[in-house]
């Protein structure tokens, strides 16, 4: 005969299995579900005839959907980092000193344990050399930027045990391989954003992966000034005195979003506020943002300026990029920018229809391998 703790036990469990399927299907309690700042799997359509990925794919909508997993995960990350004092995915976030956050993902770049090999690197110098050819042949002058990791520029707040093994990164390799095998133009931010530090010690947010409003104007500066130096009158750059400071404080960051807390850490952003009126007029957007890029919203920016003698302006970038768009943009009669992805192609039959006379390419040194994995995509291929 069932006991009758036998009989609470089966149905504890019972009621355990059945409360998260419950709660899936109700859409409660579900928490926040974006926290993984990643797109969750969709629910694949049953089709008898195509049943091989199928299971896969709905096992990835399964484990990304199944009742108190947000809530589940944000009690597990809260528990890591409030009172384990560690990262509950080291391998995305990593907890540094003093309250900094740092992205885990390109910290090998960083360390300098990983390397461009001498075919990935022949690679990229082909790719590199068509874009400038390509380029010219447009009448557009190609030039390359690096931005610098957070790592780089605040090594001082990792934890001790991500030393580097060599001060040689994969950057570096690149940098010497456009130097020496190529005519491409090269903005290397990493040491003016270095020395901005000096006279502006927060130059990054302390739980987002990317700089602020000061180490852009440094990196927007550098930029126009390249452009003069070279030839090309891009008029005087706006000085930090241009601009007031605000400081306001916000929830979280994109590492604190990793982590699962970015509903309960507070940060403070530094905002420049300019004491001048930009004169540049925001146009509509032009082209659809591919599937694939999970912020439509922010693909493309084209701003349209009155000065209509300055030159023409395409720039394609990362999320770093945006903080450089109302202060760039006012110095071209047009521009646009592209946020293509993290991918930073050529998009060909643009530059055709754009016409830029600068053709900049802005890349986050930690994203230096997505050049290469993307170098197939149909915006590189040069139109007949």
């Amino acid at each position: 005969m069932i006991k009758r703790h036998q009989y609470i036990l089966v149905v504890s469990f019972s009621i355990f299995l059945i409360i998260p399927h419950l709660f899936e299907q109700l859409d409660i309690f579900q928490g926040n579900i974006n926290s993984e700042n990643r797109k969750t799997a969709e629910k694949p359509e049953f089709d008898l005839a195509h049943l091989d990925n199928y299971p896969k794919q709905y096992d990835s909508y399964f484990n990304d959907h199944f009742g108190l997993r947000p809530l589940g995960l944000e009690a597990y990350n809260n528990f890591s980092y409030f009172f384990l004092k560690k990262s509950p995915a080291p391998k995305k976030a990593i907890l540094g000193k003093d309250g900094w956050l740092f992205q885990g993902k390109d910290m090998e770049h960083y360390r300098g344990s990983v390397r461009l090999t001498e075919s990935e690197l022949k690679k990229l110098e082909l790719e590199f050399i068509k874009r400038d050819n390509y380029l010219k042949q447009q009448n557009c002058k190609f030039i390359f930027i690096i931005v610098p990791t957070k790592k780089e520029i605040y090594p001082e707040y990792l934890p001790d045990e991500y030393f580097r093994y060599s001060q040689y990164t994969m950057t570096d390799q690149l940098l010497k391989m456009l130097k020496t095998k190529t005519n491409v133009d090269v903005i290397d931010l990493r040491p003016i954003i270095k020395n901005a530090k000096k006279s502006h010690p927060i130059l990054y947010h302390k739980m987002d992966n990317h700089w602020n409003d000061i180490a852009s104007l440094y990196a927007y500066k550098a930029i126009i000034n390249h452009l003069n130096i070279i030839g090309i009158d891009a008029g005087t750059p706006h000085s930090y005195s241009d601009f007031k400071i605000d400081t306001t404080t916000y929830y979280g960051g994109s590492i604190a979003k990793m982590l699962g807390v970015q509903d309960i850490m507070i940060d403070y952003r530094l905002k420049l506020i300019p004491n001048f009126e930009n004169t540049t007029v925001r146009l509509p957007q032009k082209y659809q943002s591919p599937e694939r890029f999970p912020y439509p919203g922010s693909y493309e920016r084209r701003h349209e300026n009155p000065n209509d003698s300055a030159p023409r302006l395409m720039m394609i970038n990362d999320s770093f990029g945006e903080y450089l768009y109302p202060l760039l943009s006012e110095h071209f009669s047009y521009s646009i920018f592209l946020f293509d992805g993290w991918e930073f192609k050529l998009h060909a039959k643009k530059v055709i229809d754009e016409k830029p006379d600068i053709f900049l390419m802005a890349t986050f040194e930690g994203f230096i391998p997505n050049i290469l994995n993307n170098i197939y995509r149909d915006e590189n291929n040069i139109p007949e």
